[in-house]
């Protein structure tokens, strides 16, 4: 499932035991105000929880397989865990509490892609 992302999207995975897990909720409550900084860091969030289908940016996918995931990041089922993932696919960040924002962009930001797609933003929307 993750690999339609590459060179394309940044990945925050949000793994929890529950839907209901107040980290999640807590970490949603970051995310929620954040969306245009989401969109221009092409950041997606995904949130794996045990008891719910997979969402990508809170739309269920049904392509994906919760236990799939949690296999492939070495997640507890029973963990909180955020990860992000580079465009590269490489596990850029892991972290067992809510993240803020701040912590994500700066290091998303210190990213040589990022950096090269800050300076270049704009160059390929241009019309003649």
């Amino acid at each position: 499932m993750l690999e339609s992302y590459t060179w394309q999207n940044r990945l925050l995975l949000l793994f929890t035991p529950r839907s209901d897990d107040p980290r999640l909720q807590r970490q949603n409550q970051i995310l929620d105000h954040l969306e245009p900084d989401l969109v221009d860091r092409d950041l997606v969030a995904i949130r794996l929880a045990s008891d719910t289908p997979v969402t990508v940016d809170r739309i269920p996918a049904a392509d994906a397989s919760p236990g799939d995931l949690y296999r492939a990041f070495g997640v507890a089922q029973d963990a909180f865990a955020v990860l992000l993932i580079g465009k590269d696919g490489g596990v850029k960040l892991t972290h067992a509490a809510p993240v803020d924002a701040a912590s994500v962009f700066d290091l998303i930001d210190a990213m040589p892609m990022r950096q090269w797609e800050m300076q270049n933003k704009g160059a390929f929307n241009k019309q003649d």
